[in-house]
């Protein structure tokens, strides 16, 4: 199953879009030994490519040894961005999706969102907050916005799992002024846990 947003997949017309997806090469930003995540340019336009390669049986029964659910595939952060979207909550767009391959072991899987183009990490953006501290106004609304993305979160049975300030994303254009519109973003879904 291959699903490709329009403007995506005029990019891959005529080609087999699961190898070619499967084939891409970006800058990479992590790589473990079965999924990857890169950037890369189609169109002159910013997308990350996450890739699953099969976890197989080996992983699938540690996870659950140590009574976890393993995350075998590139659905589960599908699910979780759709799920933030409906909640209301800033999170990355989706270029495409596709999965192949015998479940649950050996299956083949890839994600693609959008870049966030214009943004930082909260981590990054208070890095040197020690030693230059920010104005109160924007620690408040800063405060303010990513608690209030964990209650909806939590109140609606979301758990991202991952739950670090890397993983929130600052919209640089609400920097300004009294922060009113300032938009908090939530990436790296792929542990997220919906119930």
């Amino acid at each position: 199953m291959i699903e490709l947003r329009a403007d995506f997949a005029e990019h891959f017309r005529g080609k087999d879009i699961f190898r070619e997806i499967l084939d891409l090469q970006g800058e990479v930003y992590r790589e473990l030994k079965n999924r990857k995540t890169f950037r890369i340019e189609v169109g002159g336009k910013g997308y990350f490519v996450k890739t699953h390669m099969g976890v197989g049986l080996g992983e699938i029964f540690k996870n659950l040894l140590q009574f976890k659910l393993p995350v075998i595939g590139a659905d589960n952060e599908l699910r979780a961005v759709r799920r933030l979207e409906e909640l209301g909550i800033a999170t990355m767009k989706v270029a495409g999706y596709g999965v192949r391959g015998i479940p649950p072991a050996w299956l083949r899987s890839f994600i693609i969102t959008d870049e966030l183009e214009n943004t930082a990490s909260l981590e990054d953006l208070t890095l040197n907050w020690k030693s230059r501290p920010p104005q109160y106004a924007l620690k408040s609304t800063l405060l303010r916005k990513t608690a209030g993305i964990a209650s909806v979160l939590h109140k609606n049975g979301v758990n991202h799992r991952d739950f670090y300030i890397c993983h929130f994303f600052i919209d640089r254009a609400g920097l300004t002024g009294d922060y009113k519109d300032l938009r908090v973003y939530v990436i790296d879904l792929h542990r997220v846990q919906i119930r």
